[in-house]
């Protein structure tokens, strides 16, 4: 073989080289533009289920004292009108379940064992732990009404009970914001490839407080799976 037969066929390895390394690079480009939307339809139908169970809470958001502002608290009527406080509180138990609904669908498409799933999870615990303070808290004042001590509840252990559900639902905008921070990783460079993502599982700790249980994360929030 002559040296310019020799180029010639090095020069024609290399561009089909290039070409085979192209047709992969676009091939990977372009599963990863038909994937995202994949993605980020479920996280975007739970980001919506939990900002829209959060709207509904507002109208069972347990009222604050009446000594403290003049102006009364807009679910201050819920404290007398039992029949009104449970037609609120039902939307707030459907919107709920709207968002265990929509947290099946980002476990299954991210992964049980994934971050997003596991600040979904996160999410709803605290989510259900703020209703059931507000529901704790509505009841305790029935009890203290009938013991006849309705007006010294309202002081100290009313905005006790507020607080804690106030709280709560600081840290399911808290533990959400993570959810997107997870969500917008994926959708960098989408893959299924577990070990690419090295796949974490949350670890969570439940708590019991006065009115149910609420979702604590951990010092070792996540643990890398062997």
């Amino acid at each position: 073989m002559s040296l310019a037969d020799a180029v010639t066929l090095t020069i024609g390895l290399v561009g089909l080289v290039a070409g085979v390394v192209a047709a992969l690079v676009s091939r990977r480009h372009d599963r990863e533009q038909q994937a995202r939307p994949i993605l980020l339809e479920p996280a975007t139908a739970f980001a919506r289920a939990t900002l829209a169970a959060l709207a509904a809470m507002r109208y069972v958001t347990p009222p604050w004292p009446s000594s403290k502002l003049s102006k009364p608290h807009r679910n201050d009527g819920l404290l007398s009108d039992v029949s009104t406080r449970e037609k609120r509180m039902e939307p707030c138990r459907k919107a709920l379940d709207d968002v265990r609904s929509a947290r099946a669908a980002v476990r299954l498409v991210f992964h049980p064992d994934s971050l997003a799933a596991g600040w979904s999870w996160s999410v709803l615990v605290h989510l259900r732990t703020a209703l059931e303070q507000a529901e704790g808290f509505y009841r305790d004042f029935d009890h203290a009404k009938l013991r006849g001590e309705d007006e010294s509840w309202r002081g100290e252990i009313s905005t006790s009970l507020r607080d804690s559900y106030k709280e709560t639902r600081k840290r399911v905008y808290q533990s959400l914001d993570q959810f997107y921070v997870e969500v917008a990783k994926r959708l960098i460079r989408p893959s299924w490839n577990r070990k690419r993502y090295n796949q974490r599982r949350p670890l969570m700790r439940i708590s019991e407080e006065s009115n149910g249980a609420s979702g604590e994360p951990d010092a070792g929030l996540f643990q890398t799976i062997a």
